[in-house]
């Protein structure tokens, strides 16, 4: 084993994961979806203009109440994502992690997982914590202060060198 950790997860780690959420999203991605929003949000003009010129349909009447809200969601999606995985690591409790050769483990009261180190897509590190997503939406978040076995200094080159990924540093 060259790292272990028992994670008990408190309300400071969620605001972080949170914000450090949105910083390791792709730019690109963001950008789109910035773009989406706005002609969400500039297809209610036509929307309103047929409204005015004549009498309108159920089914304008649906798109006008529709498209800014799908354009909100565009834009708050990130965060909501990241809100709904700290609820869900809230009702988990405390998680055991172990760091062996092979894969990682990771024990919580009510179920036990095994990681291949394959299965990350992307490692990142803010001030306080190590964020090692699986996907776009779900990462594991390891608080440096909860080691309980290894050092946090030397766990990011253990980590680009088990995955093949480059740790990127978050601001």
């Amino acid at each position: 084993m060259a790292f272990a950790m028992h994670v008990e997860y408190e309300k400071a780690d969620f605001v972080a994961y949170i914000k450090a959420h949105d910083k390791t999203k792709n730019r690109k991605q963001r950008i789109s979806q910035f773009i989406l929003a706005g002609l969400c949000f500039l297809l209610e003009i036509p929307m309103i203009l047929l409204c005015v010129a004549g009498e309108p349909g159920t089914h304008i009447i649906v798109l006008m109440v529709l498209m800014p809200i799908l354009g909100g969601e565009m834009l708050l999606m990130p965060r909501i994502l990241a809100a709904t995985m700290a609820k869900t690591y809230r009702k988990t409790g405390s998680i055991d992690l172990c760091f062996g050769e092979e894969d990682v483990s990771a024990r919580r009261t009510v179920e036990s997982t095994v990681y291949q180190y394959g299965a990350f897509e992307s490692i990142f590190h803010g001030k306080e914590a190590f964020y090692l997503y699986l996907n776009r939406q779900q990462a594991l978040v390891i608080p440096e202060r909860c080691f309980t076995h290894g050092d946090p200094a030397a766990f990011g080159a253990f980590l680009a060198e088990k995955t093949g990924l480059e740790v990127k540093e978050l601001n």
